[in-house]
């Protein structure tokens, strides 16, 4: 069974990392790249939600264009053992033409095969913090 082309370009392509005090906002980026000559539908998911913020979380990307989310790790105090298992999905659909927005193309998935399943670790690099 071949392996489906790849619709989106996701970077970076294996883990997400925050550098920085984990007892104040962490920030970081994803580039998604829409790598098809139609429109495609993202989401962005995490196994720890109340830890992390994508904006925006999922969206429409126009053909052949890119778009840029921020991911912001949430202020905790805590040590990096807590955060060693935590993923990203970003997870992408072809928009079909009788769509008439993300939701609708999301709700008319006829095959989970259709999905682009993309998964990035996160990678913590603290500093001291002075409390």
């Amino acid at each position: 069974m071949s392996e489906k082309a790849p619709i989106l370009f996701v970077k970076p392509a294996e883990e997400i990392s925050f550098k920085g005090n984990y007892n104040s906002n962490l920030t970081s980026y994803l580039m998604l790249r829409n790598l098809v000559d139609q429109p495609v539908c993202f989401k962005i998911k995490t196994t720890a939600s109340s830890f992390y913020c994508a904006q925006p979380n999922l969206g429409v990307i126009k053909a052949k264009n890119r778009i840029v989310i921020e991911v912001q790790a949430r202020p905790y105090k805590c040590t990096a053992m807590n955060f060693k298992d935590h993923l990203f999905l970003v997870q992408a659909i072809v928009m079909k033409k009788d769509a008439s927005d993300y939701i609708q193309a999301w709700q008319n998935i006829e095959n989970p095969a259709e999905i682009m399943n993309h998964r990035l670790k996160c990678k913590f690099e603290f500093t001291s913090s002075e409390t």
